[in-house]
C-alpha cells in the first residue's frame, strides 16, 4: 500500500495515473480533484485526469479538462524560472491553445475552491464544485458527491 493518512485531498494535474491500475486508483478516497489537458501528449487525458477520476473511490471527485491545452499548460511563467528561458525551453513556459495567464487564472480557481471546501470546509466552495455549477470558457468538467 502506498497510502499515507496524512494526506486528506488529492490534486492530480496531468498525472500518470494510469501507472497505478483501476485497482490502485480504487484505493483513493479522500477527495480528489483531476486537471488535464485535451492535447497532452505526454499523459493523454484519458489514460491520466479521466483515468484517475474513473477509477478513484472518492466520494468527492471532479475533473476539468482544458480544451486544446498541453502538458505544459501548468507550468509557471519563464520569469518565474529563468533557467528555462535562459537554456532555450521557452516551449516549455507556453501552451499552443491557452494563453498561460488565463489557464492559470482557471486552474488557480478550481483549486482554490477544492482545496477550501475539502480542507477548510467550506459549503460554498462545495456547491460552486457541484456538477453544473462550473462554466469556465473551454474547460469541461463533471464532477460527483458535490450537491448543490
Amino acid at each position: 500500500s502506498v497510502a499515507d493518512a496524512r494526506v486528506d485531498a488529492v490534486v492530480a494535474m496531468a498525472s500518470d495515473a494510469f501507472l497505478f491500475g483501476p485497482d490502485g486508483l480504487a484505493g483513493i478516497d479522500v477527495p480528489l480533484l483531476a486537471i488535464g489537458g485535451t492535447a497532452d501528449a505526454s499523459a493523454p487525458d484519458a489514460w491520466s485526469s479521466g483515468w484517475a477520476f474513473a477509477h478513484a473511490s472518492s466520494p468527492r471527485a471532479a475533473r476539468a479538462t482544458l480544451g486544446g491545452a498541453g502538458h505544459m499548460v501548468f507550468t509557471g511563467s519563464c520569469e518565474a524560472v529563468p533557467f528555462l528561458r535562459a537554456i532555450g525551453a521557452g516551449g516549455l513556459c507556453s501552451d499552443p491553445a491557452w494563453r498561460m495567464d488565463e489557464a492559470h487564472d482557471r486552474i488557480a480557481h478550481l483549486v482554490t475552491a477544492f482545496l477550501r471546501a475539502e480542507l477548510a470546509g467550506d459549503p460554498d466552495a462545495a456547491d460552486a464544485l457541484a456538477q453544473g455549477a462550473v462554466r469556465l470558457g473551454g474547460i469541461e468538467y463533471e464532477a460527483r458527491g458535490y450537491p448543490r
